[in-house]
């Protein structure tokens, strides 16, 4: 998360609200927050009652946002919570049974095959807080980040279409793709209400069904003539 001046909220409301859900997140599930990931999914939100418990934290993390922090747009934005919690709820909860299924063989193969092919670069820990200044590392995150999404689906959607069943795995590779696709449209929207959009990392961009990869490589091509 990257908190720049077109948002009025002190950025350390926003590092108050992340604080209290590692709190109570570590103390409702007893693993440390920096354990857990959210893409791909983690194994304790593929079983239901955990899943049930992390949306709860996770709203009441939007509702500090909201109350305390003045982002009035925090429950309409991308996250990985609002997306599987609420925007894609019931698709989550059919594609769960497959994801849990897969969940060991698609680790096990993409996770440290993706890993290793973007060893070295910056990536973005969960409840990270970027801060103005801090702009270039935020973008070098990004683009790692976007990288490894790209990675990971491609190599596990081959996967859960051997492990699942048909319809399970329709609906677990619509989920995870309309997930990558859904977060590289809210990096992309945030570089043009930036006007950063000649920064948009190409791996957000290839992700992206903005166009947005043609859009970002004539701008780029344009800044070095």
């Amino acid at each position: 998360m990257y908190v720049n001046d077109i948002n009025p909220s002190d950025s350390s409301c926003f590092t108050k609200c992340n604080n209290k859900f590692i709190t109570d997140f570590e103390f409702s599930f007893n693993i440390s927050a920096s354990d857990f990931y959210d893409f791909p999914l983690h194994p304790l939100i593929l079983e239901h009652s955990s899943y049930l418990l992390f949306c709860k934290l996770a709203t009441e993390k939007t509702r500090c946002y909201i109350d305390k922090c003045n982002d009035k747009s925090a429950d309409a934005v991308f996250s990985p919570s609002n997306f599987i919690c609420d925007f894609r709820r019931s698709l989550y909860q059919e594609a769960r049974p497959c994801l849990a299924e897969a969940e060991p063989i698609t680790f096990l193969k993409c996770d440290q095959q993706c890993h290793d092919s973007l060893r070295n670069r910056r990536t973005i820990g969960n409840n990270s807080l970027y801060k103005m200044g801090e702009v270039e590392r935020y973008e070098e995150a990004l683009s790692t980040l976007c990288a490894f999404q790209s990675c990971y689906l491609d190599c596990s959607l081959p996967l859960i279409s051997e492990v699942c069943s048909s319809n399970g795995a329709t609906r677990a590779s619509n989920l995870l793709s309309t997930f990558v696709q859904w977060h590289a449209n809210d990096i992309y929207e945030w570089h043009v209400v930036s006007d950063r959009l000649q920064r948009l990392p190409l791996s957000c961009a290839r992700l992206s069904d903005n166009k947005a990869e043609s859009i970002v490589q004539i701008m780029q091509n344009v800044k070095k003539v």
